[in-house]
């Protein structure tokens, strides 16, 4: 009895596991990471875009909006961090700002300004041992624009000290 629950187990770990590393390469292939060389002094800047991906809002129970990442055909996430500081030795040993917002993936050349802006989701995310000012804030004011070979997007000033106000993502 206690050979074939091993051997239950066994198999059942070892198909698991096989299901779960399918997932991870179906979800990673769409993803798109690259260093930014324009970036604050002693800070490190990545920019992502994630292929047919979707953000989902959701508040916590103060009230601050998170997102959440879904799978959706034509829409493209883009995410900028840029981060400072980083400590590794502690959760929040540094200092990190994060845009990040969504576009049709055939969205061409052109801008977005003002209230349309809360169409492409945007939230700006600031992360530090700053009681009160972490946490993530919906962009509702500012611009993005796209060209064959960048995104511009402008923000206002959301929290105080706010370091990362304009970037240009290559595509």
């Amino acid at each position: 009895m206690k050979k074939l629950f091993f051997l239950t187990v066994l198999i059942g770990s070892l198909f698991g596991c096989k299901s779960k590393k399918t997932a991870m390469d179906t979800a990673t292939k769409n993803v798109t990471i690259r260093t930014i060389a324009d970036c604050p002094t002693n800070a490190k800047c990545t920019q992502e875009a994630l292929k047919d991906s979707t953000l989902v809002i959701g508040q916590d129970v103060t009230g601050k909006p998170f997102y959440t990442i879904t799978t959706k055909t034509g829409t493209t996430i883009y995410r900028y961090i840029m981060s400072e500081n980083q400590d590794q030795r502690y959760v929040d040993g540094g200092y990190q700002e994060e845009i990040v917002f969504e576009l049709p993936s055939d969205f061409k050349n052109g801008t977005i300004s003002g209230k349309q802006i809360l169409q492409t989701k945007a939230l700006f995310g600031v992360f530090c041992y700053c009681k009160g000012k972490a946490g993530y804030y919906s962009i509702q004011d500012g611009s993005i624009t796209k060209t064959t070979n960048a995104i511009v997007i402008e923000i206002p000033a959301l929290v105080e000290g706010q370091k990362v106000r304009t970037i240009k993502l290559k595509l």
